[in-house]
């Protein structure tokens, strides 16, 4: 009997599955570095922490941020309908964004807020 290999036919990018392994991977080793420094963490990610209402997007943001309409200075407030403020807890959406192959996310901009959403490449 033959054996076809699991890959063939298969997508082209990620398969949700392989992304949902990639992001549980993920969240597991940012959570260890969350607990040891969560300034560091965010900072990784071209964020810095706004007194528990958001984050705000630091001056080397990264390519992720752009990709969203973001820009230094302005604040992310919330991530597919989710409040942020709260690293340990906002660090669970990474998860659900990769899982769902799109991220929506609420900005303020000189106090005014706007939406943008953007799809993961592979989803």
């Amino acid at each position: 009997s033959s054996r076809s290999s699991n890959f063939s036919g298969a997508p082209k990018g990620l398969t949700a599955d392989a992304r949902t392994a990639m992001a549980s991977q993920m969240v597991s080793t940012l959570k260890e570095q969350m607990d040891q420094n969560p300034d560091s963490v965010l900072g990784q990610f071209g964020l810095q922490a706004n007194n528990g209402r958001g984050y705000r997007v630091s001056q080397s943001a990264n390519p992720m941020l752009s990709a969203i309409g973001a820009r230094p200075g302005d604040l992310i407030i919330a991530v597919n309908g989710n409040q942020l403020g709260d690293p340990s807890q906002d660090i669970n959406l990474i998860e659900q964004v990769m899982s769902e192959g799109s991220i929506r996310a609420t900005l303020e901009r000189d106090g005014t807020q706007f939406d943008s959403e953007f799809s993961i490449p592979g989803g």
